[in-house]
């Protein structure tokens, strides 16, 4: 039985291999880095304007910047923004 250090650190040095990947939500990321949408949730209505700006699933944003209250993101050559609240439910 592996202990919980052994664990632990098998883990971190997956991690900086590059091996294990981390979803952060899009509120999360940094300014002038592309990221790939995993998933999104939240209010339909929502959701569904959001997708009509061209972002869902498996597409590439690029994070233009971080402004109060929310995320400006380009993609397909159109920049929009994204409050927060929606933001904190796409994960990249």
């Amino acid at each position: 039985m592996r202990s919980i250090l052994e664990v632990v650190l098998n883990s971190y040095d997956n991690l900086k291999k590059g091996k294990v990947q981390i979803m952060l939500s899009l509120n999360e990321t940094k300014a002038g880095e592309a990221y790939t949408i995993k998933w999104m949730t939240g209010m339909p209505e929502t959701m569904d304007y959001i997708r009509s700006c061209k972002v869902s699933e498996g597409k590439d944003v690029r994070v233009i910047s971080r402004i109060f209250g929310g995320v400006i993101v380009s993609v397909e050559n159109r920049r929009i923004l994204i409050s927060d609240d929606a933001a904190r439910r796409i994960k990249v």
